[in-house]
């Protein structure tokens, strides 16, 4: 959530009270759903910015924010023309309006602009968010692997370009620099420190340095200079990723440098956080917690068919649970995803065709119910459970837990709020017999 938003006619103040990341990744879901890739991965792509645009006193006040997508220059050329631009703008922004709806006093309009950041490879942040288990794991994983962090570089050749070594200071009372510090031990009598000094020296500070810095070290790791050998690079950078984008980045080759692959650093696409702690939702059963938990670590793993897999069981034990709890029994859809779908999604009052039903809400569950029949389409194809037509990608998995875990967050919510209203027996879902799911 922002700070310091305008007040509100309550005399309270009016927050973004969704994630960023939740609201790019609706939007890729609802594009995705109705077929528009391109534009799905070009909002993925981009680097979001919220700022707050105004403020309207009229009907007890609404805060206007503006969406800011930078996007890389190297996809930007569709968007020259004001026309094209135009109309990418408004479709994003009714998007982003029926993912907010519900959301009073709360007005939202989408920018498409160059991200100027975009020469940089390591896009500043006002906060850390590669955490220190993430930076240790690593470091972990880069001195499993047997590769010299430093390539073919000696160890002051590689920091040079990061750090201001004659700047800082250094352990030995012989010298000045923490240069000569390391020139000495690292290169004139190399047995005096660990390989591994590098990630625990707090001169450095990598495990508490800025983002920004962070990834340049990331980066300088697999620089063609440093590791000459292509396969080595990919390898280490794909090390690396495995647990880089739990943190919401990665490293992702733009070129080649005679022949190398030349890495920088952008925002993937988050891991959508599912609570699985709420009392009583359609989340809680232990089963989900366990495919919830099997989606992130076969994503962290670099096992994306078995990501896709787990994501479309993900969105099958929620709508049974959903429909034990709602009729107390199960249908027999026969593996039919997007038939399960639909018949839940009638059994809580979501029906598409239903009356009552907003209009304009109407297209969100469309959406929604056009994700799940894309998921299954991509679990048949490119999933573990058959005859392989495809790889699957990083990509292409995190898009298939990403939408997974997103239809799920919706159907509890939605299951939620149908038992408040008194729909639902109030037996304790814990008493629901595991082998009925």
């Amino acid at each position: 959530m922002l700070p310091g938003s305008p007040p509100t006619g309550n005399g309270g103040t009016e927050e973004f009270s969704i994630p960023v990341e939740k609201l790019i990744g609706g939007l890729a879901v609802l594009l995705e759903a109705r077929g528009l890739g391109a534009q799905a991965e070009l909002v993925r792509l981009a680097r979001p910015e919220l700022r707050i645009a105004g403020f309207d006193n009229w009907n007890g006040g609404t805060t206007k924010w503006e969406l800011v997508l930078h996007v890389p220059v190297d996809q930007f050329s569709p968007y020259i023309a004001d026309e094209p631009r135009n109309s990418e703008e408004t479709r994003l922004a009714e998007l982003a309006r029926l993912l907010l709806r519900g959301h009073e006093h709360v007005w939202i309009s989408v920018r498409l602009a160059v991200d100027l950041e975009d020469d940089s490879p390591h896009p500043e942040t006002s906060a850390n968010t590669i955490t220190e288990p993430t930076r240790q794991d690593i470091f972990d994983a880069v001195i499993a692997s047997g590769m010299r962090w430093s390539g073919r570089l000696n160890d002051v050749e590689f920091l040079e370009a990061i750090f201001d070594l004659d700047a800082l200071p250094s352990n030995d009372y012989r010298f000045k620099s923490m240069r000569q510090d390391v020139a000495t031990h690292r290169i004139s009598f190399p047995d005096d420190w660990s390989d591994d000094w590098v990630f625990n020296d707090p001169r450095l500070g990598l495990r508490s340095t800025t983002d920004s810095l962070f990834l340049r070290f990331l980066i300088r790791l697999v620089d063609p200079l440093i590791r000459p050998e292509p396969s080595e690079a990919r390898t280490l950078a794909e090390v690396i990723n495995r647990r880089l984008r739990m943190d919401g980045w990665e490293l992702y080759q733009v070129s080649t440098f005679s022949g190398k692959p030349v890495f920088r650093a952008r925002r993937a696409t988050p891991v959508v956080s599912v609570d699985v702690d709420r009392e009583r939702d359609a989340l809680s059963d232990e089963y989900v917690r366990e495919l919830i938990a099997k989606c992130d670590s076969k994503l962290s793993d670099g096992d994306h068919a078995g990501a896709i897999t787990n994501a479309r069981t993900l969105v099958e034990q929620v709508l049974s649970a959903i429909e034990i709890r709602v009729s107390s029994k199960r249908g027999d859809y026969k593996g039919e995803l997007l038939k399960q779908m639909k018949a839940v999604t009638r059994l809580i009052a979501l029906d598409p065709e239903n009356p009552s039903l907003d209009e304009r809400y109407k297209d969100v569950v469309r959406g929604l119910t056009q994700a799940v029949a894309g998921l299954a389409t991509i679990r048949n194809s490119v999933s573990d459970s058959h005859a392989r037509e495809h790889e699957p990608q990083p990509h292409q998995a995190r898009l298939a837990v990403n939408a997974a875990k997103t239809v799920v967050v919706f159907l509890a919510d939605a299951f939620q709020v149908f038992r408040e209203e008194g729909n639902v027996p109030s037996a304790d879902p814990a008493s629901t017999p595991a082998g009925a799911l």
